[in-house]
Formats: structure tokens, C-alpha cells, sequence
């Protein structure tokens, strides 16, 4: 690239950083701004058993041997669940993610494809 391509590369690059900035100035302005609120806690766990629902839901109707359809893929998430819940309920014990990752072959292929 010669120099004035350059120049022009940058100049664009700077009224675009004038406009985004004016943008979320304005954004601020109007209230429709706010902090992103990372989970702690239990809402983070809620929040990593989202992630581990949208995987299985995602292998269930996509899966290349009898993909499901999308309300059966969710039938089958939730006897997933049922199951573990009632597991817990009667031995009385703590939910171990990596137990129930290990009980589903599938997951270890699809936490490599997800990270």
C-alpha cells in the first residue's frame, strides 16, 4: 500500500471510532446503557447449565444417526433432568457436573467442538 492509501485507511478508521463513540455516548444519555452483570454464584452454575442444555439440544436435532425433532429433543433433555433430580433427591447427594458429562458419551465430543 502506498501512503495516501494508508492515510485513507486511517482516516476512515477514525470517523468511525467519532461515530461509535457519539453512539454510545447517546446511548448513555437515553438510559439504554448499562454494565454487563456477570453471574457469581448460583446464577453462574445456572448459567453453565444453559450452556450444557443448548449443547445437548443442538446434538439431539443435529445428530447424523435419528436426529429428533425440536419438541422431542426437549422431551429428551428433560428426562435427562428428571432422572438426576430424582437421583439427588434419593441418595441424597450433590450434583456433580462431571458425573452426568460422564453418563452422556456424546458431551466429551461436544465440549472439544464448544471450547
Amino acid at each position: 500500500m502506498n501512503h495516501n492509501q494508508n492515510e485513507k485507511i486511517a482516516q476512515i478508521t477514525s470517523q468511525t471510532l467519532i461515530i461509535d463513540a457519539r453512539v454510545i455516548a447517546q446511548l448513555v444519555q437515553d438510559g439504554r446503557y448499562a454494565e454487563p452483570n456477570i453471574p457469581q454464584g448460583v446464577y453462574a452454575e445456572l448459567r453453565v447449565a444453559r450452556k450444557i442444555r443448548d449443547l445437548l439440544y443442538e446434538y439431539f436435532t443435529k445428530r447424523p444417526n435419528n436426529p429428533l425433532k425440536k419438541m422431542q429433543s426437549l422431551i429428551a433433555i428433560c428426562s435427562k433432568l428428571i432422572r438426576i433430580l430424582f437421583t439427588i433427591g434419593k441418595k441424597k447427594c450433590e450434583f456433580s457436573e462431571e458425573r452426568m458429562l460422564r453418563d452422556i458419551p456424546h458431551m466429551a465430543a461436544l465440549q472439544i467442538t464448544a471450547a
